[in-house]
C-alpha cells in the first residue's frame, strides 16, 4: 500500500506539473492581409518557416489565381487561408446579398487553386456593415488587437491576441510591416509565445467562434474574461 501511494503521489505531481506548464503557455495568432503577391508573400513564408511560426493569410480573391504556387505553399507549410473579399471592397453599405456574393466569389477563387474552403472571414478594412447585415454573415469575423508590426513592437501582447500585418500591395503600412516582421517574430519568440493559426487558437482556448455578431481581436478560454472576444481594436493603424 505504501508503494502504491508513493507511485500515485509521484504520478499526481507529474500530472500537476504538466498541467501547470500547459496553463503557463502563451499563444498568439499572426495574420497577414491582402495577398498573395510576388513582392512580399514568399519573404513572409520564408521568415515564418525560419521561426517555426504558423499564421493565417486573409487573401483577396482577385489575386489568388495569379499566384497558385504561393497559395498552395501556405497550406503545405501548415498555415491557414482566410477570406478577405474578392476585390477588397468596403462592405459598409452592402446588403447581405451583395456581401454573400462577394464572399462566395472569393471562396470560389481559393477553391479553384487549393481545392479547399476557408472557414473564417476578415472584413475589408475591418469595415462593419449594418448590424442587420452583419449578423447574417455565415462566417466568424476576425478582427485584430494590433494592426501593424510597429504597434506590436511598441505595445504589450497578451495571450490569445490576434495580430494583423499587411503583406499585400496597396496598404500604407506594408513596407514598414515587412521591414519589421522579423523583429516581431523575435520579440514574441523571446517572450515565450507560440504561434498558431486563428482556427488553432480557437481550438486551443476551447472557444467555438460565433458567426457574424462580433469581430474577434483576442481569444480567451471560456473560464477567463470574455471581453477580449468582443468587437475591439486596441491600437491604431491602417486596417485590413
Amino acid at each position: 500500500l505504501s508503494s502504491f501511494l508513493s507511485s500515485f503521489s509521484a504520478l499526481s505531481e507529474v500530472s500537476s506539473s504538466s498541467f501547470s506548464e500547459e496553463s503557463d503557455k502563451k499563444y498568439v495568432a499572426l495574420t497577414f492581409d491582402d495577398g498573395p503577391n510576388d513582392t512580399y508573400f514568399t519573404d513572409t513564408l520564408d521568415l515564418l518557416w525560419k521561426y517555426d511560426a504558423l499564421a493565417t493569410f486573409f487573401v483577396v480573391g482577385q489575386n489568388v489565381a495569379k499566384y497558385p504556387e504561393e497559395l498552395n505553399r501556405v497550406l503545405d507549410e501548415g498555415h491557414e487561408i482566410g477570406l478577405h473579399s474578392y476585390s477588397h471592397t468596403n462592405y459598409t453599405n452592402y446588403t447581405i446579398e451583395q456581401v454573400n456574393a462577394d464572399i462566395d466569389k472569393c471562396q470560389s477563387a481559393i477553391y479553384d487553386v487549393t481545392k479547399t474552403y476557408s472557414s473564417i472571414l476578415r472584413l475589408p478594412s475591418l469595415s462593419m456593415p449594418t448590424y442587420f447585415v452583419q449578423r447574417q454573415i455565415n462566417y466568424p469575423l476576425i478582427g485584430a488587437k494590433f494592426s501593424s508590426s510597429a504597434n506590436v513592437l511598441s505595445g504589450t501582447v497578451a495571450d490569445g491576441d490576434i495580430i494583423l500585418i499587411h503583406n499585400g500591395i496597396g496598404s500604407a503600412n506594408v513596407a514598414s510591416d515587412m521591414q519589421n516582421l522579423e523583429a516581431v517574430l523575435q520579440k514574441l519568440t523571446n517572450e515565450g509565445f507560440e504561434f498558431l493559426t486563428v482556427s488553432q487558437l480557437f481550438e486551443k482556448k476551447g472557444v467555438t467562434p460565433v458567426k457574424g455578431t462580433k469581430q474577434y481581436s483576442n481569444v480567451s478560454a471560456p473560464s477567463q474574461t470574455t471581453s477580449g472576444q468582443e468587437t475591439t481594436t486596441a491600437t491604431t493603424g491602417q486596417m485590413g
